[in-house]
């Protein structure tokens, strides 16, 4: 009986992957066959991923099981802690960005959702049972990627000339929503954590996973194709400057501590015959032909220079909205995260609601960590998924989806808590 909730809790994770949407407005899941969708008609009304409500589900299971099993479960804040918080910090904030920056009901949940999940953030103590987090979520993301990688080869006429809006955009026929916004970005998070795992098993780290590399190689390879299959410019971005950091970074490593096992050598060069293999299959081939076509025509950034230099002016000219949000007023349309913010609430609100989630990480991190031998690495990779995260706020707002928001918390902790962890369960308290 007292397995009950830590499993419940484990089993939440199994949805976050999935790109499965239910339409709050219309009281109905997103289910559609691409061939019959129409994005004026079936557009949702109010769109949940599934993976959302999972997660919500499991940060109330895991804090219940913070409570009720204090030694297997910490959170970041005791009951007590949560009430002032909440008195103190979030009803201002939601006082400041109804009345002064006039936001939206939508918009302000939107807002101060994150703070409040990650005020309510909790976690495994044991490793034991954070490694089995971590295997129910690659499974799961396995087996979706897995088959989604089946049905585009199975749809495409020629599997290295994809059509993204069509052959990329579903799963055997049924429409993937957000498949070419948060969907590839997600895939991302999950391409970078199968890298990170495969680097900390080369260490010696999580021996009960060894069996499993095989799939983690195959995941590997299916996440590269879906990526250059989606045509997305972000992807090859984000791709670029998660190698130059992991290539920089380890170089800089090795010539700070003065050596370098043959092993780590070997990982390493692998991680980066890896990188070129693809990049030159990628660029030598029609998957690559939106991106090569969008240089040529000095299209690649898709007008986001000139967005920020029409950003740059509005503000200069909106003093009020910069200070303190514009909030109901007609959107701009910046295509970027941090401006859009700045638009609704001003950086006052701005700094306010990100200063506070910042301080609530590093109390999650100083609560939940049991520790690491090889902090630098760690470091690499969670450089890497920081810079992911910057990029997509930058170009397509991803940050602001809840599909893109929770899969980067999931992905994250799991890179911080597991993949580097000791193999310990030394309690702290909040």
């Amino acid at each position: 009986m007292n397995n009950v909730l830590p499993t419940l809790y484990k089993l939440m994770f199994v949805f976050i992957p999935l790109p499965l949407f239910y339409d709050f407005g219309r009281l109905s899941f997103l289910y559609i066959r691409l061939e019959d969708y129409n994005s004026i008609v079936d557009s949702p009304l109010i769109p949940m991923p599934i993976g959302a409500v999972s997660f919500f589900f499991a940060i109330i299971i895991g804090y219940i099981c913070s409570l009720a099993y204090p030694q297997r479960f910490k959170s970041v804040l005791t009951p007590a802690k949560l009430f002032v918080f909440y008195l103190s910090i979030v009803l201002p904030l939601a006082l400041y960005a109804t009345f002064v920056s006039g936001l939206s009901l939508p918009r302000l949940a939107q807002l101060l959702l994150p703070m409040v999940f990650i005020s309510l953030l909790s976690f495994p103590t044991y490793i034991q049972d954070r490694i089995s987090v971590l295997k129910l979520t690659l499974l799961s993301a396995f087996v979706y990627y897995t088959a989604h990688f089946i049905s585009v080869l199975y749809t495409s006429a020629d599997f290295l000339r994809v059509n993204p809006n069509h052959e990329f955009s579903n799963i055997f026929g049924i429409l993937i929503y957000q498949s070419l916004v948060s969907y590839p970005a997600v895939m991302s998070l999950y391409f970078f954590l199968s890298l990170g795992l495969v680097y900390a098993m080369s260490k010696g780290l999580l021996p009960e996973l060894r069996k499993y590399k095989p799939y983690l190689y195959l995941l590997i390879f299916i996440l590269l194709y879906l990526l250059a299959a989606s045509g997305r410019r972000a992807f090859l971005v984000e791709f670029i400057s998660g190698f130059l950091i992991i290539l920089i970074l380890s170089t800089l490593l090795g010539i700070k501590v003065r050596f370098v096992k043959k092993k780590t050598v070997f990982y390493l060069s692998l991680f980066l015959c890896l990188f070129t293999s693809f990049f030159i299959f990628y660029i030598n081939t029609p998957l690559s032909e939106r991106v090569l076509t969008s240089i040529e025509e000095n299209t690649f950034d898709s007008g986001r220079v000139d967005i920020l230099g029409n950003a740059l002016d509005f503000y200069s000219s909106n003093l009020d909205v910069l200070l303190l949000g514009g909030g109901i007023k007609d959107a701009p349309g910046f295509h970027n995260f941090v401006l859009d913010q700045i638009y609704r609430v001003g950086i006052i609100g701005l700094v306010s609601v990100y200063l506070t989630m910042v301080l609530l990480v590093r109390k999650f991190i100083k609560t939940i960590d049991i520790g690491t031998d090889y902090k630098n690495h760690r470091y690499v990779f969670v450089l890497v998924l920081l810079i992911s995260l910057f990029l997509q706020s930058m170009i397509n707002a991803s940050v602001s989806q809840p599909y893109y928001f929770v899969n980067f918390l999931t992905v994250i902790m799991f890179i911080y808590f597991i993949l580097f962890s000791r193999d310990n369960s030394i309690q702290k308290t909040n």
